[in-house]
């Protein structure tokens, strides 16, 4: 996988912008997740897969013991542990191992528990 800087034209991840929600916005585009999610400032191509706007409200409530932040990390990091309530559609869920770096997915929960 390419790093962060190839990927996206963001600084390398020993950088501190890559934990800013602004290159998690960026990440959200380049890895595709617009495809399937609704984002803060997305909408996505399909409908079935759950909107993640509005995460603050609503991420920490999922899974009994887990705050925001490690839901979304344990929901990218290994999607098939617990399929979110919001999915629609048959069978489990296709959300794909990303194989994101512990600075993207931290990018990403900033971006998305930004508000």
């Amino acid at each position: 996988m390419a790093p962060l800087a190839a990927v996206a034209g963001v600084p390398p991840e020993d950088s501190a912008q890559t934990t800013t929600a602004a290159s998690g916005a960026t990440l959200f585009q380049a890895k595709g997740c617009v495809g399937c999610h609704a984002g803060p400032d997305s909408s996505p191509q399909f409908s079935d897969y759950p909107s993640l706007t509005n995460a603050a409200a609503w991420a920490g409530t999922r899974r009994e013991g887990m705050d925001a932040r490690a839901y979304i990390a344990e929901s990218i990091r290994t999607p098939g542990v617990f399929v979110s309530p919001a999915y629609r559609g048959d069978g489990p869920s296709p959300m794909p191992a990303l194989g994101l770096s512990d600075a993207e997915i931290d990018a990403l929960i900033d971006y998305l528990l930004q508000g």
